[in-house]
C-alpha cells in the first residue's frame, strides 16, 4: 500500500505581546478576566449599594416603623434596605409613638449580590396608658368595619384582628376586663366563619396565658333569628304634643330588657323646625356643606332638595340631614329651652310605636289622640342605639350601651317607599353617622 506524502506547512507560532511568550500572557488574560468578573459579580454591587437589610421583630402587632422621618414599613416579617450610615428609626403603634433609636447600618462588600447582609432589630413594647387606650379603641373600630364583610376568597382574605389584639393585649398586659369587655364588643358583631375562627385563635391564645374568659361562645351565634314579645302599650297621658310611657319590659330573644319612663314626640321634626335651627346656627346651613362634609357630620346629600325657610309653614318631616346634625338640632333646642331632649333608644322606639297608627303611606303626618303619627311608614327615623349584628342573642342592655364611632345606627320605622308588609315594629335598618337620606328623619325623646 501506498502512502501518499503530505506537503510540507510553517508550522503556526504565535507572536509574543509585550515580551511575553504566549502561554504567559493567556494565563494573564485569564486572570484578569476573572479578577474583572469576581469584581464585577462580588464586589461592585457592595460598593454601588452600600448598606443592610434589617428585619424587624415586635411584641406588638403591625407596629410602624419610619426610617429618618420617613415611613418604612411594618415590623411584620418584612425586609428593608437601608444604606449604609447613621439612622434614626422611631417606632408608633397605632399612631401611638414608642420610642426612637439610633443605629449604624455598615457597609458590606463582598458577595452582597448573593448574600444579602440581615440585620435583626427587636422592637420593645411600651406599656403606656395612652398606648393601651389606643389599641382597645383602633380594635373596636377595625373590627366594627371588618364585621360588616360577609365572605372572603383566596384573593381576598380576612385580616387576623382578634388574634392580633389577642397578642397585643398579652404584650400590653391590659386587665382581664379590658380584654374581655373589647372581645365580647368583637363577639356581638362577628357575621362570618372566618371571624368566628379568628376569635376561637385569639381565646385559645389568652386561655394559655392565663386569662379567663367570662362569657361563653355559640358558633352560630350570627346566623340566628331573635324575635321581639312585646304587646300594644298605652300612653299614661297625652300632652298634644308628646305621648308619656311608663317604665316596663319587654322580651328580646331570652332576655327580658327593661327601659325607664319617657315622653316621646308625637311627630317627627319638621322642615320648619329644623329651618329656625340652620337661621340661628349658620355652620349648618347648605351654603357650609363642604366643610361639614370635611369634618365628617355630613354626606354630599345633606339638605338636598329641602328649602330652608323658617317662614314657610312646612310640616313635613325634616330628611337628608345626619345622626350628627340630628343631635346638633337637639343640643340646640335644649340650650333654648332650657329642656332634655335626645333621640330615642331602639328600645323606647319600639315600645312607642306599639301603640303608633297603622303603616301610612304618606309624609303628612297626623295627630290622632294617643296615637304616634307615622311611626310606622312615614321616613325612616334615627335612633341612639349603635347597631351590631348580634345584640339581640346577647345581653342586650350591656351591647346596646356600646358606642364607637364607626358603628352605624338603628333607625326604624321604614319608609313611605317600603313594602308594608316587610316592616313591623321590630324591623331594624342602619344607616352611618354622616349619611343623609331623602327617607330618613327623626323625632325627639325625653327620659323621665
Amino acid at each position: 500500500m501506498n502512502k501518499k506524502k503530505l506537503p510540507e506547512v510553517e508550522p503556526v507560532k504565535l507572536k509574543p505581546h509585550f515580551g511575553m511568550r504566549p502561554g504567559l500572557y493567556i494565563l494573564l488574560s485569564t486572570i484578569v478576566i476573572f479578577l474583572f468578573l469576581f469584581f464585577l459579580l462580588f464586589m461592585l454591587p457592595g460598593i454601588i449599594k452600600g448598606g443592610e437589610y434589617l428585619r424587624f421583630s415586635s411584641a406588638l402587632s403591625n407596629t410602624g416603623v419610619v426610617l429618618d422621618g420617613k415611613y418604612l414599613g411594618s415590623s411584620e416579617g418584612s425586609l428593608y434596605f437601608v444604606p449604609s450610615g447613621e439612622h434614626e428609626l422611631s417606632y408608633y403603634k397605632e399612631g401611638v409613638h414608642l420610642y426612637s433609636q439610633s443605629i449604624d447600618v455598615s457597609h458590606p462588600v463582598f458577595f452582597t449580590l448573593f448574600h444579602k447582609r440581615v440585620k435583626e432589630i427587636e422592637i420593645a413594647a411600651q406599656n403606656t396608658n395612652e398606648l393601651k387606650k389606643t389599641v382597645i379603641d383602633t380594635f373596636c373600630s377595625d373590627i366594627s368595619e371588618e364585621a360588616k364583610i360577609t365572605g372572603y376568597s383566596d384573593v381576598f382574605r380576612m385580616r387576623p384582628l382578634i388574634s392580633d389584639f389577642a397578642y397585643d393585649a398579652i404584650s400590653l398586659s391590659l386587665t382581664e376586663e379590658e380584654i374581655n369587655s373589647a372581645l365580647y364588643f368583637a363577639y356581638s358583631q362577628i357575621a362570618s366563619e372566618e371571624l368566628m375562627n379568628d376569635l376561637y385563635l385569639a381565646v385559645s391564645y389568652l386561655e394559655e396565658n392565663g386569662i379567663s374568659i367570662s362569657f361563653s361562645i355559640d358558633p352560630e351565634i350570627y346566623e340566628k333569628d331573635v324575635k321581639i314579645s312585646i304587646s300594644s302599650i298605652k300612653p299614661y297621658l297625652d300632652d298634644g304634643d308628646f305621648l308619656y310611657f311608663e317604665e316596663g319590659e319587654i322580651i328580646i330573644g331570652e332576655n327580658t330588657v327593661s327601659y325607664p319612663s319617657f315622653r316621646i314626640s308625637k311627630k317627627p321634626v319638621t322642615v320648619k323646625e329644623y329651618s329656625l335651627f340652620v337661621e340661628e346656627n349658620p355652620e349648618w346651613s347648605i351654603s357650609n356643606r363642604t366643610a361639614l362634609i370635611e369634618k365628617g357630620l355630613v354626606d354630599e346629600y345633606y339638605l338636598e332638595g329641602i328649602t330652608v325657610n323658617s317662614r314657610i309653614n312646612n310640616t313635613s318631616g325634616i330628611r337628608n340631614i345626619s345622626y350628627y346634625a340630628a343631635n346638633a338640632y337637639i343640643d340646640y333646642i335644649n340650650e333654648k329651652n332650657g329642656s332634655d331632649y335626645s333621640l330615642p333608644s331602639e328600645i323606647i322606639y319600639m315600645v312607642a310605636a306599639s301603640n303608633s297608627d297603622e303603616y301610612a303611606l304618606s309624609l303628612n303626618y297626623r295627630n290622632e289622640r294617643d296615637k304616634l303619627s307615622s311611626a310606622l311608614g312615614g321616613l325612616w327615623e334615627m335612633t341612639d342605639t349603635a347597631y351590631l349584628k348580634n345584640m339581640r342573642s346577647l345581653d342586650y342592655s350591656l351591647i346596646s350601651s356600646f358606642d364607637n364611632p364607626n358603628l352605624d345606627i338603628i333607625i326604624k320605622g321604614g319608609s313611605w317607599i317600603n313594602d308594608p308588609s316587610e316592616i313591623t315594629i321590630d324591623t331594624v335598618g342602619t344607616s352611618g353617622k354622616d349619611m343623609c337620606s331623602e327617607y330618613m328623619g327623626f323625632r325627639v325623646c325625653e327620659i323621665l
